[in-house]
């Protein structure tokens, strides 16, 4: 049978860490495109782009990346969890 759920709460901690793993890959694929872009667009005339910026990014990406993650993720399950208790929460069909 099908049934409507509503997902009043959200575990906020669960959200952080999911959020910190998928946003750091993410850096590090950003992290990739920034080290490619050092290799192969040409900088301003006269200007050379330091070989550190494009070994550096894809390390220093992720870790930047997976912060923002984990806080963004915390504070948005905590925001929504006050949210839900005024307006509802979001429905979900769930099939068995």
């Amino acid at each position: 049978p099908i049934s409507m759920k509503t997902i009043k709460k959200i575990d906020a901690w669960s959200v952080a860490k999911l959020s910190l793993v998928l946003n750091a890959i993410f850096g590090f694929f950003a992290g990739l495109f920034i080290m490619g872009m050092t290799y192969f667009v040409p900088a301003p005339e006269g200007e050379k782009i330091p070989f550190y910026l494009g070994v550096a990014a894809p390390v220093v990406m992720p870790v930047v990346y997976a912060v923002l993650g984990l806080v963004s993720g915390y504070l948005g399950a905590l925001f929504y969890n006050v949210v839900a208790k005024w307006f509802g929460g979001i429905k979900v069909e769930l099939v068995d």
